[in-house]
C-alpha cells in the first residue's frame, strides 16, 4: 500500500469519536458564550447579585430604562411619587434631547436620572475608548442641560459592554449599575405575569429593571405606550411591600452594602 493510499484510508476527524466530541463541545461552548453575550435575559442571570446586593436587609431599588417617553414616563413618575417610592431613570441622550421637558418632570419630583448612553447602540461592545467617551459625555451633558442634575450612575444598553468599559465610565465619575430582576416587560403585554415575575424573583438587595420606553426590539411598536408596565407598577409596589420589602434609592442600597 502506497503512502497516499494509506492516507486516504485514514478516518476523517469527524469519524474519530474523541475528536468529534471535542469539536462538538467547542462549538457548544462558543454558542453558549455568544448567546450569553447577546441576550439581555441571560446577561441578567449571569449578573445576579452584582453590584449592590445585600443578603440580610429586605431593601429593593426600582430602575427604569430607555426614556424619557412623554406621557408614559410622566405617569410612572406620578405612580412612584404617590406611593413614596424612589427610583432611578436611566435615560438615553437622544431621547432627552427630543423630550427634555419629561426628563425635567422626573428630576423635579426627586428622581435620579442616570446615563444610558446616547443612542442605545447594539454595537457598544465594539466601540473604542473615544467612542464610548462620546456616548457617555454627550448624554451626561444632555441630562444636566435638561434637569440640572449631574449623572452619578450609568447603565450599558442591554447590559452589554466590553473589557475595561466600566473603568472607562468611572473616568467620567459614572458608576455602572446592573440589575438582578428582569421581568421582561419589553416582551409581554400581560401585566399580571410581570407582577408574578417580580414578586417571585426579587431577593433582598436586588435592583429591578423596568422600562418607561421601548428603544428597540420586536415588540417596540406594540408596547411603546408602556400600558402593561403602568398597570403592573402599583401591584409590584404593593406586592413587594406586603412581602416586607422597603424601596430605597440606588445610593441608599450602595450605602447599606458598603457598611455591611
Amino acid at each position: 500500500m502506497t503512502e497516499l493510499q494509506a492516507m486516504l484510508r485514514r478516518p476523517h476527524w469527524w469519524q474519530r469519536p474523541a475528536w468529534f466530541i471535542a469539536a462538538l463541545s467547542t462549538i457548544s461552548l462558543a454558542t453558549m458564550l455568544s448567546v450569553a453575550f447577546l441576550h439581555p435575559t441571560i446577561v441578567t442571570a449571569i449578573s445576579r447579585g452584582w453590584p449592590f446586593r445585600t443578603q440580610t436587609t429586605k431593601l429593593v431599588a426600582l430602575t427604569f430604562d430607555d426614556g424619557p417617553n412623554g406621557t408614559a414616563t410622566r405617569h410612572m413618575v406620578d405612580i412612584l411619587k404617590k406611593n413614596n417610592v424612589p427610583a432611578t431613570f436611566f435615560m438615553i441622550g437622544e431621547n432627552i434631547a427630543a423630550d427634555p421637558a419629561t426628563a425635567k418632570y422626573a428630576a423635579d419630583r426627586g428622581f435620579l436620572i442616570g446615563n444610558h448612553t446616547w443612542d442605545h447602540d447594539w454595537n457598544i461592545p465594539s466601540m473604542t475608548h473615544d467612542e464610548i467617551m462620546q456616548e457617555l459625555t454627550t448624554t451626561s451633558e444632555a441630562i444636566t442641560a435638561a434637569t440640572q442634575q449631574h449623572a452619578q450612575y450609568m447603565r450599558w444598553p442591554h447590559g452589554l459592554h466590553g473589557r475595561h468599559f466600566d473603568a472607562w465610565a468611572q473616568e467620567l465619575n459614572l458608576e455602572p449599575v446592573y440589575w438582578q430582576v428582569d421581568p421582561r416587560d419589553y416582551s409581554t403585554n400581560n401585566a399580571d405575569l410581570l407582577v408574578e415575575r417580580v414578586l417571585s424573583d426579587t431577593h433582598p438587595g436586588d435592583i429591578i429593571l423596568l422600562h418607561d420606553n421601548m428603544q428597540d426590539g420586536q415588540y417596540m411598536e406594540q408596547l411603546h405606550d408602556r400600558q402593561t408596565t403602568l398597570t403592573a407598577l402599583p401591584k409590584i409596589i404593593s406586592g413587594l411591600r406586603a412581602k416586607g420589602f422597603t424601596f430605597v434609592s440606588i445610593t441608599e442600597l450602595e450605602s447599606v452594602k458598603n457598611n455591611q
